[in-house]
């Protein structure tokens, strides 16, 4: 199912989720990284950093 612009989508998660979704075929509109979970690594312009 693709939401077409419809609505914005992001993702939650540690460095390496962030980096696998910015390759998915259709990537989020925002990124939320947990930094206790990616072990000191900070994704490119995450939108907020938990």
């Amino acid at each position: 199912m693709v939401l077409t612009g419809k609505y914005q989508v992001g993702v939650y998660g540690s460095y390496a989720v962030l980096i696998a979704m910015t390759g998915a075929d259709y990537p989020p509109d925002k990124f939320f990284q947990t930094y206790a979970w990616s072990y000191g690594d900070k994704a490119p312009n995450p939108y907020q950093s938990v």
